[in-house]
């Protein structure tokens, strides 16, 4: 997922592009996505995209095309793998983690949600 996420798609629109290119999900998941990443950023004025992100999903049902790859890098954890908000909600506290790891324990949060 890491490679996929951060190595292919960003690789590739290349990072000049990040913020013309619309986010287009496959399914509507983003309201729940908001209340995970809050668990990572608990604190309003901690990640301004995430705060943003959050506002706009309280009015606005469907969120699908209205987000650039900009701002998915910016607030989505599974982009933000050497954020060290990050590596302390995964229990990498000494910051030695791979990043394999670091994205498996995020899966497996996102997952008991």
């Amino acid at each position: 997922m890491d490679v996929a996420l951060n190595k292919s798609i960003l690789g590739i629109v290349g990072k000049k592009n990040w913020g013309k290119t619309k986010v287009y999900p496959g399914h509507e998941y983003t309201s729940s996505n908001v209340k995970f990443v809050r668990k990572i950023y608990p604190q309003v004025g901690e990640n301004k995209a995430l705060d943003k992100l959050e506002q706009f999903c309280s009015k606005h049902e469907v969120t699908a095309g209205h987000f650039t790859l900009k701002d998915e890098v910016d607030f989505n954890p599974f982009m933000r793998l050497e954020d060290p908000a990050v590596q302390k909600a995964v229990g990498d506290t000494s910051n030695s983690w791979d990043r394999a790891e670091i994205m498996d324990k995020l899966r497996a949060m996102k997952n008991r949600m």
